[in-house]
C-alpha cells in the first residue's frame, strides 16, 4: 500500500529520526522533495529504479511524487537518518548564478549515491548546521535557513556535475529480496496478496517476480504465498486456534479454500495431520 503524505507548509523541513522496530514503514509519495542521510542501520532504501542496500552516508534523492520507503534488514538496530524536505519553488528562489539547486532529483538513472568520506563529513556538517537553525529558530533564522541551504545545494550541484565524485551503491542480493518480500507476506498475511502486488513492493515487473521465484525457491510465487500461509496457519493451530479461525488470519478465501490447499501439500487431511501429531507427543 503506497500512502500519499501531506504537503509541505514551510518553505522546507528537517528532522533527524532514530528508532528500532520500525517494520511498518510503507511506500508513500509526496508533492515535495526529499533528501535522505543515512547516518546508521542496516537498511534498503526502495525507489522505481530498484531496491538498494545502503551505507551510512548514503544519500537518496527523492523527487516530488515520487514512490519510496526504506526496508530495515535487521529491525533489531537502530536505524537513523537525517531527511530534508524542500519545494521546488524553494530550490528555484535559492538558485543563483546559472547554479540549477534542483539537479540533484532530475537524474533520470540513479538516485542513491556514495560520495568519498569527506564529502560525506562536509555534507553532514551543513545538514547539521540546517537542523539546528531550524530547531532554535534564532535571531535572522530566514537569512540564515537560506544561507545554509545554498551553501549545501552548491555542494551538492557541484558533486553531480562531476562524474567521479561517486561509488556505486548495491542493488539487494536475491536472498536478501526474498526476505524482505517474505516479511511483506507476513505483514499482509490475512489478505489478499497477488503477483502485482509483490511486483510493486518491490519496483519489478510481474515477470521478473515470477522468474526469481522460480529461479530461487523453485516454486512460483503463487505457491511461495500458499505455502507461507500454511506454515503459519499450522503455527496457530498447533497453539491452540481453531481450523477455521486459523484459515480465515491467514488469507484463506474460506475453510475449503484451506483444506484443499493443506491436502495438496501435505497429502492428508488437517484433522489427520494434527491428529497424528498429538499421537506422536504422547507415544
Amino acid at each position: 500500500m503506497i500512502k500519499y503524505n501531506e504537503s509541505l507548509l514551510e518553505k522546507f523541513s528537517i528532522r533527524y529520526l532514530s528508532g528500532k522496530n520500525e517494520q511498518n514503514l510503507h511506500l508513500h509519495c509526496h508533492d515535495f522533495h526529499e533528501l535522505v542521510f543515512i547516518v546508521d542501520g542496516s537498511v534498503a532504501y526502495q525507489i522505481p529504479s530498484g531496491v538498494f542496500k545502503l551505507k551510512p552516508g548514503d544519500m537518496v534523492f527523492i523527487r516530488a511524487y515520487e514512490k519510496h520507503g526504506p526496508h530495515l534488514l535487521n529491525p533489531n538496530t537502530l536505524y537513523e537518518r537525517i531527511t530534508l524536505q524542500i519545494k521546488q519553488k524553494t530550490l528555484d528562489d535559492l538558485s543563483r548564478g546559472g547554479i540549477d539547486f534542483s539537479v540533484c532529483f532530475k537524474q533520470s538513472t540513479l538516485e542513491i549515491y556514495r560520495f568519498p568520506y569527506y564529502v560525506q563529513s562536509q555534507i553532514r556538517m551543513l545538514l547539521g548546521k540546517i537542523l539546528t537553525v531550524y530547531q532554535e529558530h534564532p535571531f535572522g533564522y530566514e537569512v540564515l535557513s537560506d544561507i545554509y541551504l545554498s551553501e549545501l545545494f552548491v555542494k551538492i550541484a557541484e558533486l553531480f556535475y562531476d562524474e567521479n565524485s561517486t561509488a556505486p551503491t548495491a542493488r539487494l542480493q536475491p536472498i536478501q529480496l526474498l526476505n524482505m518480500i517474505e516479511q511483506y507476506i507476513i505483514e499482509n498475511i490475512d489478505s489478499p496478496i497477488s503477483i502485482n502486488d509483490i511486483a510493486n513492493y518491490v519496483c519489478m515487473n510481474k515477470y521478473s517476480v515470477m522468474r526469481f521465484f522460480k529461479d530461487l525457491t523453485g516454486s512460483t510465487a503463487y505457491q511461495y504465498i500458499i505455502n507461507k500461509r500454511l506454515e503459519i496457519a499450522e503455527n496457530l493451530i498447533r497453539s491452540g486456534v481453531t481450523f477455521s479461525s486459523a484459515a480465515e488470519q491467514c488469507g484463506f478465501s474460506d475453510y475449503s479454500c484451506f483444506y484443499r490447499c493443506f491436502l495438496k501439500k501435505y497429502h492428508v487431511s488437517p484433522q489427520k495431520y494434527f491428529a497424528d501429531l498429538k499421537d506422536k507427543q504422547y507415544r
